[in-house]
């Protein structure tokens, strides 16, 4: 057994299966990634801020002993330090950054009421935090056989559509600089055989949504009927495809932004 494969052993992962980080684990797509990897017979490092109310990713844990979770906050560096050094001689096949901010109010988000303070936390949690993942971690992906990172966007991103709706632009604002953040990102790792890939998961039924919907049916009061949206896919249906795109991703990746079925969106 060589050096790499007893670290992973002695963290308490098979050394013979690939591994996938997943940060913001606790619910909805993240908690999806965990299951369906795990599923799939995969190591899955779970990470999550407050993993002992993170009931969810706990039973997933219990009932397979390939879930390892973790606690993190991505803005966090003395946690991320922790345990990037917890990991920094097992090889992460696929890094992927999932956690990020989605809150405040809608008149935050609008002239005449922006508010600073959630304007900061969406840049800094989408913006920097998945910035500061992948610096952590980055050598342990280089260790693997499949070198993947991969990060979560939104076609709200995209500066070739209007925004559908008017509310909460910092989400489509600091994702439009994430995915500049990540392009940089896929520059300086080129050397190191490592595919940085950008993939939106679609409009998905999680809490997230849930309560986005109901805040923007509060602003706009009882006389205006919210914009019409399609069905949205269920985190499994999400998943499943995103799995399938990571696993497809190769060195003839262009660095596009990818839609959940790996179509390329116009940035």
């Amino acid at each position: 057994m060589n050096n790499r494969q007893e670290a992973a052993r002695e963290i308490g992962l098979d050394p013979t299966r690939p591994t996938v980080l997943i940060t913001g684990s606790s619910r909805g797509i993240g908690l999806g990634f965990a299951a369906r990897y795990a599923d799939d017979g995969w190591n899955v490092i779970a990470t999550a801020r407050n993993p002992a109310g993170a009931v969810e990713l706990q039973n997933l844990a219990a009932r397979l002993n390939s879930v390892v979770v973790e606690e993190l906050d991505v803005l966090n560096e003395t946690e991320l330090d922790l345990l990037a050094n917890k990991y920094a001689n097992v090889p992460i096949d696929v890094l992927i950054n999932n956690a990020a901010f989605h809150g405040g109010k809608p008149d935050d988000h609008r002239l005449g009421t922006y508010n600073y303070s959630t304007f900061e936390r969406y840049m800094a949690v989408n913006v920097f935090g998945p910035l500061k993942v992948c610096e952590a971690f980055f050598e342990s992906v280089a260790k693997s056989d499949q070198k993947k990172i991969v990060t979560l966007t939104t076609r709200l991103s995209c500066l070739s559509s209007p925004p559908p709706i008017n509310a909460f632009h910092f989400q489509a604002i600091s994702k439009t600089a994430l995915n500049r953040a990540i392009r940089a990102l896929q520059l300086e790792l080129r050397q190191t055989g490592i595919i940085v890939a950008l993939i939106s998961p679609g409009r998905v039924d999680t809490d997230g949504l849930a309560a986005a919907r109901a805040a923007v049916a509060a602003s706009l009061g009882e006389d205006t009927p919210p914009p019409n949206q399609p069905a949205p896919l269920s985190v499994e249906q999400s998943v499943a495809t995103m799995v399938q795109v990571i696993a497809d991703l190769d060195e003839s990746y262009d660095g596009s932004h990818l839609d959940f079925q790996g179509n390329s969106i116009p940035w």
